[in-house]
């Protein structure tokens, strides 16, 4: 008897136009995903800022151009991370969310005033070489929050991006360029988190390769042109040694090292050396392949691994770029990726 007087009265009701009260609709609550996404779009949007007010100010025309255009790329990665997440439940919140943070913005002079007008204080191209580089880091240091290994791994192309901006920018304003710190070590910090068995001998072949061309390359340049190719190919032999000490497989039968390796030149009887064009295009190859190998491994590998990970594909993209590869907004990944930002409305 009960449950049909329930049932009649809530029928009674509804047909009377009453209307029970339900809660008012709630802000979602962020995922790890959404969190990291939030931070990322934060750091854009300021560097946006600290670029349109270096372009603003009384730099050099290379440098406020360049700051221009800085602005306009962070705001396009920002587009492709969804941009400011605006619930549409509080106004006054998605407002705040929605402005710009800390505008520096020039007073606008009052004709025929008596008093002059106090100078604005803008950016300087330091504080834009700050914000890049300090943004890089604080994606590395945060890289294994996203849950999505694919967030995970694209924005570690932003860092990139922002690292190869940086030196670009550094070399335009005439001012000192150096990778952060923590970019620099490119050895696996948790050899509890590496790869597993048969990614790791790809890298290790791969190195070992890269180290061997290298060296070849070298022996076939000038002179003064020998030194950073040198170097470059003893970091990719040491980090093949490396790599295979801690797949516990140097100098064992499976290690996948060899002694030398087949090289793509076309060489001749009296052309003993491959020509520039071909020594430069095979370095490039092999150094963006490696680069983009490592940091396509970012979705499977664990996440406090992806920060080793980041290092060795960046370090690879700057070789890449030595011998005359050219990036674009997300370095190392084909095309512009898309992420769909969480929606809600409030109830009518």
């Amino acid at each position: 008897m009960t449950t049909i007087t329930a049932a009649f009265m809530s029928v009674t009701l509804v047909g009377c136009g009453v209307r029970l009260e339900t809660a008012p609709p709630q802000e979602l609550v962020p995922d790890p995903n959404e969190i990291s996404r939030t931070a990322m779009v934060n750091d854009l949007l300021i560097t946006q800022e600290v670029a349109n007010s270096v372009a603003a100010s009384d730099a050099t025309t290379k440098i406020i151009k360049r700051a221009d255009t800085i602005s306009q790329d962070a705001a396009a990665q920002e587009d492709a991370l969804g941009g400011v997440y605006l619930s549409g439940i509080n106004k006054d919140t998605d407002e705040a969310q929605a402005s710009p943070l800390n505008t520096t913005a020039a007073p606008t002079p009052t004709s025929g005033s008596a008093e002059p007008t106090e100078s604005p204080e803008y950016s300087s191209p330091e504080d834009l070489l700050t914000q890049l580089l300090s943004s890089s880091n604080r994606i590395r240091a945060s890289l294994d929050i996203p849950e999505d290994g694919e967030l995970a791994r694209l924005y570690g192309s932003i860092a990139i991006n922002q690292l190869i901006t940086a030196q670009s920018f550094a070399k335009t304003a005439r001012v000192s360029f150096a990778l952060p710190e923590d970019f620099t070590h490119t050895q696996w910090t948790h050899a509890n988190a590496a790869p597993n068995d048969s990614t790791l001998l790809s890298f290790i072949t791969n190195e070992d390769a890269t180290g061997y061309a290298l060296e070849v390359i070298a022996a076939m340049s000038d002179t003064d042109e020998q030194a950073p190719i040198q170097k470059m190919a003893a970091d990719h032999r040491r980090q093949a040694e490396f790599l295979a000490q801690l797949a516990e497989v140097s100098g064992t039968a499976q290690d996948p090292r060899k002694v030398a390796y087949e090289l793509p030149f076309t060489l001749a009887a009296d052309q003993p050396r491959a020509s520039k064009k071909e020594r430069t295009a095979l370095a490039r190859e092999l150094e963006l392949t490696l680069a983009k190998d490592y940091l396509g491994y970012i979705p499977q590998a664990a996440p406090i691994a992806r920060a080793d990970l980041l290092n060795l594909a960046t370090s690879r993209t700057f070789y890449a770029q030595f011998w005359g590869e050219k990036f674009e907004l997300f370095p190392l990944i084909d095309g512009t990726p898309t992420i769909q930002v969480p929606t809600q409305t409030p109830e009518q």
